[in-house]
């Protein structure tokens, strides 16, 4: 596995987009909604000073939200090439591994394997259901990407790679066939 600091080129990748649950976004909005009422309330109770220090609070504690829960993780991808599989979620990482460094695949789900129980963020997001990032545990090194429990798993010599897109049969058949490794 390589880390890279810019997208490397595949020519015709199968492409599969791990964008943020819909659960999570409705969430961030009823936020607003509410920090959005809460203004109006004090605006018309003549409580101008505390509407005015939720507009200054909430605007950019809302901003910064809806860029991390939304707009980030809209570029979060798998690509699967001829021999190489990518996994972008930037602003995190970018990894490349090679088919050849691909010691064995298999569907799992995200609440019952034992390997990614207890795992602790190194660097990315963990938002609900949804996880990006480089996570530790049990000696190894993890590499999440996923919106869902249903995932399909690949081990390397250095790390566990766990990839959850919105469809993870698509992905494993894609893996099998472009990557040439048999998803158990």
């Amino acid at each position: 596995m390589t880390d890279d600091a810019a997208t490397p080129t595949l020519p015709d990748p199968d492409v599969f987009p791990v964008p943020m649950p819909l659960s999570v976004i409705l969430g961030v909005l009823l936020l607003a909604l509410l920090a959005a009422g809460l203004t109006a309330w004090f605006f018309k109770g003549h409580m101008f000073m505390a509407g005015s220090v939720m507009i200054v609070i909430f605007t950019p504690i809302l901003s910064i939200a809806w860029y991390a829960l939304y707009m980030k993780p809209k570029d979060t991808r798998i690509l699967v090439g001829d021999g190489t599989l990518v996994v972008e979620a930037p602003p995190y990482f970018t990894a490349t591994f090679q088919a050849g460094s691909i010691r064995k695949a298999y569907r799992c789900r995200l609440d019952q394997e034992e390997h990614l129980a207890g795992l602790t963020k190194d660097s990315g997001v963990s938002s609900g259901p949804y996880r990006a990032g480089i996570f530790k545990g049990k000696g190894r090194e993890t590499v999440i990407v996923c919106r869902r429990k249903d995932l399909v798993c690949l081990v390397t010599d250095e790390r566990l790679v766990a990839l959850g897109p919105r469809d993870p049969e698509a992905l494993a058949a894609a893996i099998e066939r472009r990557l040439g490794v048999k998803v158990e």
